[in-house]
């Protein structure tokens, strides 16, 4: 007799002992572990897709750029977007030969009174939802008709958060307004699906711009640091510059003149010594340059007259 023969007999008889209430509460531990490691329970854990549809493209067309990297094609990618704004209640596409659509042209018009919310005024959306017609064989608004109804419309931007599980192509950001205003498959063939968008508004036209203006905007910080640094450097120099100047003044001594009036250059005493000398006014800078330079010759004649010497010495 084979395990699985054992365990349903077993459980038989347990349910025949006790109430049923209780049999249910120890089944479920009993069993659970079991029923989640076997391929039904797999499957049963598997989360359910929220965007659901009935528009699908037609195989035969060539519209397999138009499907995202996870391999989902514009209906799918269109009713993620509807339902964003409509997660409550949620969203969907119907086939657009289906009766559902209510016209003969099979053309998905725009929305009116509550359905005009931020997610169906987008041109996003609109991108998305005309890309689904075409890859069917049918048709699309022009961006004005679809748009009407819109109190307020959104060019090349899906303004509420884009909903995970799924990623928005570039293309759908594209301006088409500068182009034809409609939906425009060779030019969104041509822009292609990357980079994608996901789990955020973006507004891909601005993407560029922004990133120039973090551009410009450090530029210019960074020059203006530049400056303000110069300015403090030049500051502090300015300042260490002058109190240099001011100890160097208070620490050269003062020239004397005795009470005779005679120059006392033998013997130069500081500021605060008294006796038989006067102190005199303390020297200015340009006088303290000349100073300096009077010494610089002096030191230069007698080291002239040392060598002079030392060579009459050599020659004889």
């Amino acid at each position: 007799m084979s395990l699985g023969t054992n365990i349903v007999s077993d459980l038989t008889r347990v349910a025949k002992a006790v109430p049923t209430k209780l049999f249910s509460f120890q089944l479920f531990f009993v069993i659970g572990p079991f029923w989640t490691i076997s391929p039904l329970g797999r499957i049963a854990l598997i989360p359910r897709v929220s965007a659901q549809t009935t528009a699908s493209c037609n195989a035969s067309l060539d519209y397999g750029w138009s499907y995202n990297s996870v391999n989902q094609d514009p209906c799918i990618v269109a009713t993620y977007l509807g339902e964003a704004c409509t997660a409550s209640l949620g969203y969907m596409i119907p086939a657009i030969n289906s009766s559902q659509v209510y016209n003969s042209s099979q053309v998905y018009k725009g929305p009116a009174g509550a359905e005009a919310n931020t997610c169906r005024c987008s041109s996003v959306f609109y991108m998305m939802l005309s890309a689904c017609a075409a890859c069917q064989g049918g048709s699309y608004s022009l961006w004005p008709n679809y748009s009407q109804n819109c109190s307020e419309v959104y060019n090349s931007m899906f303004p509420e958060n884009i909903p995970s599980g799924t990623r928005v192509p570039h293309w759908a950001y594209l301006n088409f307004t500068t182009v034809d205003g409609a939906f425009n498959s060779t030019e969104a063939q041509q822009v292609g699906g990357f980079p994608e968008s996901t789990g955020t508004s973006i507004l891909a036209s601005s993407t560029s711009a922004s990133s120039t203006r973090k551009i410009i905007g450090s530029v210019v910080g960074g020059f203006v640091f530049l400056c303000l640094s110069a300015v403090v450097v030049v500051i502090y120099l300015g300042r260490r510059r002058r109190r240099r100047v001011m100890a160097l003044e208070k620490l050269i001594p003062f020239p004397l003149i005795s009470q005779s009036g005679s120059m006392a250059t033998a013997t130069l005493l500081p500021s605060h010594s008294f006796g038989q000398f006067t102190l005199v006014r303390p020297l200015s800078k340009k006088n303290i340059t000349v100073l300096q330079m009077v010494s610089i010759l002096k030191v230069k004649v007698v080291i002239m007259t040392w060598l002079d010497l030392v060579h009459k010495t050599f020659s004889l």
